[in-house]
């Protein structure tokens, strides 16, 4: 009997660490669905960023800041901050004749998949989407201008009129039209959902795998 009680209180022990979130184990996409006009989603990144976006009807809004956790509780708080539009950065240096465009959401954790990118140059207009790591691999090759176009970001249309001697970084920056503010917004962690209550009701955010 008594190492029946032993063994219980181990596993109630192993089982209560096991349910407390951890800064690993939260970050993700999480999706809510609260009525068939309006859903929304958020995700969490490793750097303890987070994107915000929510659809009305035809209305769509978004945000972007910093989570943190407190015990079993998510806190967000929105960006003061920010920027006017996407912009492009060149980072290392080609060595072969293979050209690397990154497209990313604020930082390099963050990749953004399914962008869409179009390379325009003296023959031809290249229309492509980033992989699951935001990244597209081509030719190095003179370009005229880059375009990169992302949902509820501003679009990136730039001129360029020359060959990469460096691979190309895009940082893509929210829309920022009909923006959504938090500040110390508490939300409770329970297992794989968020919950958040707004007037007493409970919206349920469930973690997807992608």
């Amino acid at each position: 009997m008594k190492k029946s009680w032993i063994l219980y209180v181990i596993l109630f022990g192993i089982g209560m660490l096991g349910c407390k979130p951890t800064q690993h184990s939260i970050v993700g996409l999480y999706k809510s669905y609260t009525h068939f006009e309006i859903s929304s989603k958020i995700q969490l990144y490793q750097n303890q960023r987070f994107q915000f976006e929510a659809q009305q009807g035809i209305v769509f809004l978004g945000g972007k800041g910093e989570w943190r956790l407190e015990g079993k509780h998510l806190i967000l708080n929105s960006d003061t901050v920010v920027k006017d539009s996407s912009y492009i950065e060149f980072t290392n240096p080609i060595h072969n004749d293979s050209l690397t465009i990154l497209v990313c959401y604020e930082l390099e954790t963050a990749p953004l998949s399914g962008a869409k990118v179009n390379v325009k140059n003296k023959q031809e207009w290249l229309q492509l989407k980033t992989d699951s790591n935001g990244r597209i691999k081509l030719p190095n090759q003179f370009i005229d201008s880059l375009t990169v176009s992302n949902f509820a970001m501003l679009t990136l249309n730039k001129s360029l009129g020359l060959k990469p001697t460096q691979h190309i970084r895009v940082v893509m920056m929210e829309d920022n039209l009909g923006s959504v503010r938090f500040k110390n917004e508490k939300w409770k962690i329970k297992r794989r959902r968020l919950i958040e209550t707004i007037d007493n009701q409970r919206i349920v955010y469930k973690k997807r795998n992608k």
